[in-house]
């Protein structure tokens, strides 16, 4: 069944709409309302990826809901059926506070469709994460902290940790105990033995590198760091764990033999030195979201904001860029 254009879009925005209505309590009627209104306004397959669909969206209504501070999260878990006898897998993005794309795999026809929500999960993609968790991972060799997310079952959060089978290993975000939880029933269980061990003995094919707990540490140090952009580099025979994107792919990272941080640029090719009191957070000025990243002599603060570096006032009333190149406010 190939479908495409005007017919491709009606399926895609029915099966959506089919998918949330069967949520309980109403709690997505707001993304249902969306879609109704005609923000969706082409289904677009996403090329190599089958089963994912992306949207084409109606700019002024994008306006209307986009919504730039809400969290970015996944339903998934829809189990769908018909009566013609054919099954398919869904779930549904959301960013920006709005509908952003969908996963149904196989394709499926709408009529007479069922769908059973019985297994899904709210899956929430965190910039950071609550202190009693940091702490907990702060313990640990071997977490990918940018792969952590918050997921919803029932009444419980729970943090994803790692996947490994049918199961993931999290934290209870109530009582910050570990947590085995099966992938098909939800179920959840007390996870038994030593973590530390867990993390180290992963069967290869869902090991992944994650980071030393001195780097951790740091990272829950400086609130400005989003935990998404956290990943290894190896530059100069020399490991950055990259921590804030700066201009044209340079970045600050710490560096993982001495923890401290370091701006890393591509060209030229260098690694030079922050100074000491690199402090990194975010700071509304006005309608802007700075990243702070070090005071000045005279109490002004240097920064990224709007894509590159500037300088901030103390009084947050002037942001300006910078005068001269960023490294020269390093030495």
């Amino acid at each position: 069944m190939f479908w495409f254009g005007k017919k491709l879009t009606e399926w895609g925005t029915d099966i959506c709409a089919k998918m949330l209505s069967a949520m309980d309590g109403g709690a997505y009627g707001g993304y249902i309302e969306q879609i109704n209104s005609g923000l969706i306004k082409k289904v677009i397959p996403v090329p190599l990826a089958p089963g994912n669909y992306g949207f084409e969206l109606n700019a002024e209504l994008y306006e209307k809901y986009m919504r730039p501070s809400a969290p970015e999260f996944v339903l998934t878990g829809f189990k769908l059926s018909n009566d013609s006898g054919k099954f398919a897998d869904g779930r549904i993005y959301f960013r920006n506070g709005i509908i952003s794309s969908f996963f149904v795999k196989s394709r499926i026809n709408t009529a007479n469709l069922s769908v059973s929500t019985k297994n899904v999960w709210k899956q929430t993609l965190l910039d950071r994460l609550p202190e009693n968790i940091m702490e907990i991972i702060c313990q640990y060799d071997g977490i990918d902290i940018s792969a952590v997310h918050r997921v919803d079952i029932e009444d419980r959060a729970i943090y994803h940790l790692i996947t490994s089978g049918d199961k993931f290993i999290g934290i209870e975000e109530n009582g910050g105990a570990f947590v085995e939880v099966s992938n098909e029933t939800s179920d959840v269980k007390p996870f038994t033995g030593p973590i530390a061990d867990y993390l180290s003995n992963v069967p290869k094919e869902y090991r992944y590198e994650g980071l030393p707990k001195n780097i951790l540490k740091i990272i829950s140090l400086h609130d400005g760091i989003d935990i998404r952009d956290i990943y290894r580099v190896d530059i100069e025979n020399r490991i950055l764990y990259h921590s804030v994107y700066a201009e044209d792919g340079d970045f600050i990272g710490i560096d993982a033999n001495d923890g401290n941080f370091v701006y890393a640029t591509h060209d030229p090719l260098g690694i030079t030195p922050m100074p000491e009191n690199t402090r990194i957070s975010k700071v509304h000025a006005g309608d802007e979201i700075i990243c702070h990243l070090f005071d000045t002599k005279d109490g002004d603060f240097i920064g990224i904001g709007g894509g590159g570096f500037v300088e901030v006032s103390r009084d947050l009333s002037k942001i300006e860029p910078l005068t001269k190149g960023f490294r020269d406010y390093l030495t």
